[in-house]
């Protein structure tokens, strides 16, 4: 609305005075645009079932989260966090009961840049080329991953340059119409280097009987 005036007035006695002002802002309206002050943020879903990207599902499904973060330069201690739309829930494949079995959750880590090694079998040394588990995951800038009940966040101490990406599994829970939050990056020790994904709506329709 073109800015916020803001008047202060202070008694002193000639004393040296101090102030440091903090403004908290709250939009008239939901942000939805991606920005990109340094890291590009990107979200996309797809239904598990047939891989379709979407923004609606049916109550019950699998849908496959997709994250990828892009930086110009190398970052140090980056955060990326998405926050789920409510109707939503993280499950974890490791998890037995949650209808994700072993190969999807190795899919899963596939996606996410720390993919099992295609050659495996073909080794002469019992399918791990000798150096047991060691090499059975490939590298992947992601440090530490925690999956709470209402979002994802993702950590890296050191992000090279470049695109990265991270995929994970929610299943839609309740039936309705929720907010799809953007989703975040940012430096932890430096907060105005970052970036925003879109945002917009997600809907969860009622499972056929």
């Amino acid at each position: 609305d073109g800015g916020t005036d803001l008047a202060l007035s202070i008694r002193t006695s000639g004393a040296p005075v101090y102030v440091s002002v903090t403004a908290h802002v709250l939009r008239r309206e939901r942000p939805v645009a991606p920005t990109d002050n340094g890291l590009a943020v990107e979200r996309w879903y797809e239904r598990v079932s047939d891989g379709a990207s979407i923004t609606e599902v049916a109550d019950g499904e699998l849908v496959r989260v997709h994250l990828r973060l892009s930086a110009n330069g190398a970052r140090e201690f980056v955060v990326l966090e998405d926050l789920l739309p409510a109707g939503v829930e993280v499950v974890d494949p490791r998890h037995r009961g949650t209808g994700a079995d072993e190969a999807m959750m190795l899919e899963e880590q596939r996606a996410s840049g720390s993919e099992p090694d295609e050659a495996e079998g073909d080794s002469d040394y019992g399918g791990f080329g000798g150096f047991g588990w060691y090499f059975w995951w490939r590298w992947n800038p992601w440090d530490h991953v925690e999956r709470r009940d209402d979002r994802v966040v993702i950590y890296s101490r050191g992000l090279p340059a470049g695109t990265h990406e991270y995929t994970y599994l929610v299943r839609a829970t309740t039936a309705g119409r929720f907010v799809r939050p953007q989703a975040a990056a940012r430096e932890y020790f430096n907060p105005g280097l970052g970036g925003t994904s879109d945002g917009g709506w997600f809907m969860v329709t009622p499972r056929s009987p």
